[in-house]
């Protein structure tokens, strides 16, 4: 009994402790918030200066010129308690370090000590330079230039938080000659979405910010989320015209499947294929929107039609190849079921037939790379090998 009453104590204590400890943490934080809400009303000068000298110049589009006002790190530094405060407001769950760290790499695929040309690391915050500005060929100085433009991201170090480029205007406005705080709904949700895990905001960002959902998965290539992927699948079904063997969406339908990480190095978005497969109609001569077509016509568009598609301008051969491996191999994993038994001819036999001139090249490169590690791939490949040869005698 008495046991049972020290146990009781002790639980007791524990308890307080903890609850002791979770409000000292949220008092250090406002604390520091208030700081910095301080440093704001410090910075008021600058703030009436922008807005009485910059209000009507627009922010610059990469390459523009003759604009005089460009944002700054020190612009961010006055947002980010404006940001925080709005958020604590709206009952964002502010996150740990550790488990920020994990939503950085789930998510984005980085950390805050990846080193990366796409990357500039600030004491607060880190900018994310998002393609299509990224191009191998700039110097760290050429990306520092382009820093603070529409289609970068940030994420905030202090307090675990993201921001889209930080206009003053977005979140500061003038009253009556007094400074009033906001802070779009955008950067709320997007929050709420990416770190609380919320469907509500998740369901407000698909009506509200299709943008921001749609650069998770071109950009960053996040498809892990199966309710976003699906939502992006269904908007990027791919148009093919077969009269004149054009697709008006070639681009956006290749970024559901492929994205280059920050380091530059391409990776398949294994999960689209994935969903793909799970979710294709059973009738393979049924409508267009069967996936099985769809990826036939992306791989029979971008081989065999033209040079200048986004597929042949934007991704080496040896790209190009990991690409089409990855997605005949899902093709034909596809006709193993009986119901596309009959689709059989649109992967690797069509693909090997329409090669012509480069099927050694496909070849060699295949072999080279161990047939990217997919079961049977090897298998399947040369039994086109065999189809082609048996029917037109090893040359055409």
């Amino acid at each position: 009994m008495i046991k049972s009453k020290y146990a009781i104590v002790l639980i007791g204590l524990s308890v307080i402790l903890s609850n002791c400890q979770q409000n000292k943490n949220n008092e250090n934080k406002d604390t520091l918030i208030q700081t910095e809400m301080d440093t704001l009303a410090i910075n008021e000068k600058k703030i009436r200066e922008y807005f009485a000298e910059y209000i009507n110049i627009p922010i610059p589009e990469e390459g523009d010129d003759g604009i005089e006002y460009y944002m700054s790190e020190e612009d961010l530094k006055i947002v980010i308690p404006i940001i925080y405060n709005n958020l604590k407001r709206n009952e964002f769950q502010f996150i740990s370090d550790e488990k920020f760290q994990d939503k950085l790499k789930n998510i984005f695929g980085i950390t805050l000590n990846t080193e990366s040309q796409q990357l500039i690391n600030h004491t607060d915050f880190i900018s994310y330079v998002v393609p299509p500005s990224y191009d191998p060929s700039r110097t760290v100085k050429d990306i520092a230039s382009v820093e603070f433009l529409y289609h970068n991201i940030f994420f905030i170090k202090k307090y675990n938080f993201i921001s889209p480029l930080p206009m003053i205007e977005d979140f500061v406005k003038i009253d009556n000659n007094k400074i009033i705080n906001i802070t779009p709904l955008n950067i709320i949700h997007q929050n709420k979405y990416l770190f609380n895990d919320s469907n509500a905001s998740l369901t407000w960002l698909m009506n509200n910010d299709s943008q921001f959902l749609e650069s998770l998965v071109n950009d960053f290539g996040y498809v892990k989320d199966q309710k976003l992927l699906k939502w992006m699948i269904e908007r990027t079904e791919f148009r093919y015209n077969y009269h004149t063997n054009e697709a008006t969406n070639l681009e956006e339908f290749l970024q559901l499947l492929v994205h280059r990480d920050c380091q530059g190095k391409l990776r398949i978005n294994q999960e689209t294929l994935d969903f793909m497969k799970e979710n294709t109609n059973t009738d393979v001569l049924g409508t267009f929107e069967n996936y099985v077509k769809q990826i036939h016509n992306f791989i029979n568009i971008t081989a065999f039609f033209g040079t200048d598609n986004a597929l042949k301008c934007n991704y080496s051969f040896q790209e190009q190849a990991m690409i089409y491996a990855h997605l005949l191999y899902w093709g034909e994993k596809i006709c193993d079921n009986e119901y596309f038994s009959s689709a059989r001819d649109y992967f690797m036999d069509s693909f090997y037939q329409g090669c012509k001139e480069t099927k050694q090249k496909y070849d060699e490169e295949f072999e080279r790379n161990n047939y990217y590690n997919l079961p049977d791939f090897e298998k399947y490949w040369n039994k086109a090998v065999d189809n082609y040869n048996r029917i037109y005698g090893g040359s055409q």
